[in-house]
């Protein structure tokens, strides 16, 4: 049950298409990270929701700020 685009653009409420390429990078990028962390069930709501939520903070938190925690848990996956 892959994420859509435009599902997570209704979630997010962006409308027009000029955000797209950043929403897919992404959706892209919440996939990737579940399936490093193990995640096997791709198919439940619970999944959806999780790549909702990991859309949603990367979109609405793109400054370094507070990123340090999760820069530190993508890094370790990618080891």
């Amino acid at each position: 049950m892959a994420l859509t685009l435009d599902e997570a653009k209704e979630y997010l409420r962006v409308d027009g298409d000029e955000e797209d390429k950043l929403v897919s990078f992404f959706i892209s990028a919440a996939e990737k990270h579940m399936e490093n962390a193990g995640v096997k069930d791709t198919e439940s709501d619970l999944y959806k929701m999780a790549a909702l939520i990991f859309v949603a903070d990367a979109y609405e938190n793109r400054t370094t700020a507070n990123s340090g925690t999760k820069i530190a848990g993508m890094i370790l996956q990618l080891r």
